[in-house]
């Protein structure tokens, strides 16, 4: 239960006021009230993700993940293979920028593994290509140091240096 200026709000108020506070970007209020209202009732998986978002946005990383990971199962056990690719991709995505390299994999690998239930003109089909160009970009080859110059490879040793 939520209290606002006296009064009692049920849930479904809760789920109101969180989804005004997140379209008006208080972050904040809204990952609490989404909270509130999670707990009166389960959060549709739409919902769950404007949680996790918020809960992102307010540095809660592992209640982001969790969050996901629940929008993820529900989306999923509901055929909706294309919205359940997408959290899997923002799970792995999330998962990257905190290092956690195999679980982010293990999720890129769910999100691609719905692909070819999602149309051929899915928004996730082009979200998979982030991670893909970012693993291309890495195995760039960087020239080997010249033996004779102390300065890195691909630098030039500054005017005036003996170099």
């Amino acid at each position: 239960m939520l209290w606002r200026q006296g009064l009692v709000m049920s849930g479904r108020d809760a789920l109101e006021l969180a989804r005004d506070a997140f379209r008006e970007q208080a972050w904040g209020q809204a990952y609490a009230r989404f909270g509130v209202a999670d707990s009166d009732s389960r959060l549709a998986p739409a919902d769950l993700e404007l949680y996790a978002r918020a809960s992102f946005l307010t540095g809660r990383d592992d209640a982001c993940v969790s969050l996901l990971d629940r929008a993820y199962h529900q989306l999923l056990d509901s055929g909706e293979h294309e919205q359940a690719a997408e959290c899997a991709f923002w799970l792995g995505f999330n998962l990257i920028n905190r290092g956690e390299m195999a679980q982010a994999g293990g999720w890129l690998a769910r999100a691609e593994k719905l692909v070819p239930a999602t149309p051929d003109d899915s928004p996730i089909r082009g979200l998979l290509l982030v991670p893909a160009a970012c693993r291309h970009s890495c195995r760039a080859t960087v020239p080997a140091p010249s033996s004779s110059s102390p300065w890195p490879a691909g630098l030039a040793a500054p005017r005036g240096s003996r170099s």
